[in-house]
């Protein structure tokens, strides 16, 4: 070990130091101390560095210069990996980072591009890489001609070094038996599914136990759809409706403070400020999301499930409306699936478990997932169905404004109704033309998201119908500070409040409010209450009059038993506190 260790001691050295700063960072990815981690803890991440070290030496040590050179890049590209990841993205390696990575479509991956990867810091780390790389050369350089000086004087720290690596590899190895045999993803996703021994913290454990937590959720995905075919193989919903139509509309990334509703000074909501003046729409004022991924947050909408229990022990929720004899019709502008208007669809995704073919025929009676560039196209298929069913159900899933807003919406003189110069009321000495040009191009995408929604009351008008709109998530884009786009690390009060806070609105057909006068008067009453939308299939249940085993009226605000939960978020916080203690 010794030998190796001396031959191939700048990589070894490098490859320790490299990782093991990795090692000791705590949750926010900073160099310092966290006092919920032992100096035990701290002692072993980073001697679990060192097998990897030592084993890297051994490639290198058998296979020259060439394996010397391919096990320094590998040191180095994994390192400025997670450091990028983290710097531009504020994301760790983990599963539901790689999990992102699989359900991104092409446009938006196009936007992640453009926004985290080309700008300044890019720059600074191509920078960075340079000059790493230029000092590998010449320590590798420096040991080679001075070695012969240095190796007798190295005994005692060599041994060091031995120990040091024996301990590492027996802590690896006695954390990878215990990982084998854990269960479920949830806290393997945390880094924290042992406690007896210290969990690696390095890159290449990392991104190994990422992908063992993807397989892990695969096994969710499997198990999710075997309670949902248990639910509709075993239980019965009903409905006391004869004529109804519910449609549930899912926003992507609406700023809730961009919402003319919630008090924004631009008129980004005229249509539905007609439909409030009508008495045909009802604000929620207090409603957050319980996460700031996309598919994260449909699954906690869409999943029903008791309290305290994970998502994949949930029932999917159209499969109960199709329980109850509702048609059931899914629309999706951001999955593509190659067949278009059909139960049959391909290219879904492997971990996600709405678009898997045992869910299909359990769920859809119409599913359309064609990918427009547009939403409006996508609301087109929804108007050429044939409306032969009296029970209807209908979940339509936006483009909405995800970043670049500019991109999703048509650029005519209907669109664009705010430039650069609409924003006097901003005085920041920061907020420079181009920035307000983003702030408008997403303006104007939130008034367009407000058209569309105008052809869906119209449509619905004179049929007993409930339209629900809500957001996924929120996002910021030059709110308070010179920041665009979404960060998975929350910084402070205002951001929390942009990426959890979300508009959410109800809209009652007249003939609706015919129909079901009690229903009306308890959504009158609900708005004011705190509400997550992890719960949005009660409100869903309540408006189609369904029974269900899984209908909670403690969890429903148009109930009059209705008990406002403790808001926690999919990273465990309690919101409400959340607010309150950020800075």
């Amino acid at each position: 070990m010794k030998r190796v260790v001396v031959a191939e001691l700048p990589l070894f050295l490098f490859a320790t130091f490299a990782w093991g700063i990795e090692a000791v960072r705590n949750y926010e990815g900073l160099l310092r101390l966290d006092a919920d981690v032992t100096v035990w803890e701290y002692i072993g991440r980073i001697s679990m560095t060192t097998p990897l070290a030592f084993l890297l030496c051994l490639f290198s040590f058998y296979t020259k210069r060439l394996g010397r050179f391919l096990s320094f890049a590998f040191v180095l590209c994994t390192t400025l990996l997670v450091v990028c990841v983290r710097e531009l993205a504020s994301m760790e390696i983990c599963a539901a980072a790689l999990q992102l990575i699989l359900e991104t479509n092409p446009t938006e991956a196009s936007s992640f591009f453009y926004i985290y990867i080309v700008s300044w810091r890019t720059v600074f780390f191509l920078c960075v890489f340079i000059c790493l790389t230029a000092g590998i050369v010449w320590t590798i350089h420096f040991w080679k001609r001075n070695r012969h000086r240095w190796e007798h004087k190295l005994n005692i720290p060599l041994s060091i070094i031995c120990g040091i690596t024996l301990l590492g590899t027996g802590l690896f190895a006695t954390y990878t038996m215990l990982l084998l045999h854990a269960a479920g993803s949830n806290n393997a996703a945390r880094w924290a599914i042992v406690r007896s021994v210290p969990s690696p913290h390095d890159p290449i454990t990392k991104t190994a136990l990422a992908i063992y937590s993807l397989k892990q959720e695969h096994n969710n995905v499997r198990r999710c759809i075997q309670t949902s075919a248990q639910y509709s193989n075993n239980e019965l919903s009903g409905t006391e409706s004869d004529s109804l139509n519910i449609i549930l509309v899912i926003g992507e990334s609406y700023i809730r403070s961009h919402c003319a509703l919630y008090g924004y000074p631009l008129p980004t909501t005229s249509r539905m400020q007609k439909e409030i003046e009508a008495r045909r729409l009802f604000v929620f004022n207090d409603a957050v999301t319980p996460a700031t991924m996309t598919f994260q947050a449909l699954r906690e909408m869409l999943f029903i499930k008791p309290d305290n229990r994970p998502w994949y022990e949930g029932v999917f929720l159209p499969v109960i409306f199709k329980s109850a004899g509702f048609n059931v019709t899914f629309l999706d502008n951001q999955v593509r699936m190659e067949t278009g208007a059909t139960r049959k669809g391909q290219g879904y995704t492997l971990l996600n478990p709405m678009f898997q073919p045992e869910m299909l025929d359990l769920a859809y009676d119409t599913l359309i997932a064609p990918g427009y560039n547009y939403d409006e196209e996508m609301l087109t298929s929804l108007y050429k169905l044939p409306n032969t069913n009296k029970l209807n159900f209908i979940i339509v899933h936006f483009k909405g404004q995800h970043f670049d807003a500019a991109k999703s919406f048509p650029h005519n003189s209907n669109t664009i109704q705010f430039t650069p110069s609409d924003y006097d009321f901003r005085h920041e000495k920061w907020l420079t033309d181009a920035m307000k040009q983003h702030i408008s191009d997403y303006d104007n995408a939130t008034l367009y998201n407000d058209s569309l929604l105008g052809t869906l009351f119209l449509h619905y008008q004179n049929k007993p119908s409930a339209i629900v709109y809500l957001s996924d998530h929120g996002e910021e884009v030059y709110d308070y500070r010179p920041q665009w786009g979404r960060l998975q690390r929350i910084e402070d009060t205002e951001q929390a409040a942009l990426y959890y806070q979300i508009p959410m609105i109800v809209w009652l057909s007249e003939p609706y409010q015919k129909k079901y006068p009690t229903t009306t008067q308890n959504l009158i009453y609900a708005c004011n209450k705190p509400f997550i939308s992890t719960y949005i299939s009660q409100v869903l249940f309540a408006l189609a009059q369904i029974s269900s085993s899984y209908y909670y009226p403690e969890r429903d605000p148009l109930s009059q038993d209705y008990n406002a939960p403790k808001r926690i978020l999919l990273d465990g916080n309690d919101f409400d506190q959340l607010v309150t203690q950020l800075p």
